[in-house]
């Protein structure tokens, strides 16, 4: 994912703005519910396990 959102969606360097930094953080955030639907699939606990390590490093990441 760093390798697409790097190589192919900023290729040339440019001031971000609060949209597109609020638009790029909608993206990411619907691809990780994505996942958090795959993992409720595999098993309740596998999913809370894996939503609460994903909102520990969102939390952290601010």
């Amino acid at each position: 994912m760093l390798v697409l959102d790097l190589g192919v969606f900023n290729r040339s360097p440019h001031k971000v703005s609060a949209r597109e930094a609020g638009v790029w953080t909608c993206v990411w955030v619907g691809l990780a519910l994505c996942f958090t639907a795959v993992y409720y699939w595999m098993g309740v606990e596998t999913g809370l396990e894996w939503t609460t390590g994903y909102l520990i490093e969102k939390a952290l990441s601010y």
